[in-house]
């Protein structure tokens, strides 16, 4: 029988990574030898989750990862589609984007900004008289990637 006597100890120098969330959300990673362990910290309000090597040295981007309770995985393409990619600036034609994850903001920029704003529906419907190209960005709630989409407003 084995006892944790018997286990080897990991050296103080080896290396361990982390990552910080804020309701499944990564907002930071980092590693550093175990020594140091208790030495960080990230974002106020953030957990941190010790995680394997191996899923540290895979994550390109905190933003196309999240922390799902239990492990660190791949964030997943939602449903979001939007009806068209250009429309006239009249103030009728429209754009119709569907597929909306519950707890999304939308954010706009170009032609039109508007800061994230909190979305109550699956869906929206967006009309212009500016000319131009507007980005539309759907901030999703993990697990699901964001989404951005590009108008062209004639």
């Amino acid at each position: 029988m084995s006892t944790m006597q018997d286990q080897p100890q990991p050296s103080p120098h080896m290396p361990m990574a982390c990552v910080w969330h804020i309701g499944g959300k990564i907002v930071a990673f980092g590693h550093a030898p175990i020594s140091d362990y208790d030495r960080q910290s990230g974002p106020d309000g953030a957990e941190r989750e010790v995680i394997p090597l191996a899923t540290f040295a895979a994550m390109s981007s905190p933003e196309a990862w999240c922390w799902d309770g239990a492990a660190v995985v791949p964030r997943q393409s939602s449903s979001i589609a939007a009806s068209t990619a250009s429309i006239r600036a009249n103030g009728v034609d429209e754009v119709a984007i569907t597929g909306i994850p519950a707890g999304s903001r939308l954010r706009l920029s170009g032609a039109i900004t508007l800061p994230d704003t909190p979305l109550d529906d699956d869906h929206l419907s967006l009309t212009t008289t500016q000319p131009g190209r507007l980005m539309v960005r759907i901030i999703c709630p993990p697990p699901y990637l964001n989404w951005e989409h590009a108008i062209d407003a004639t």
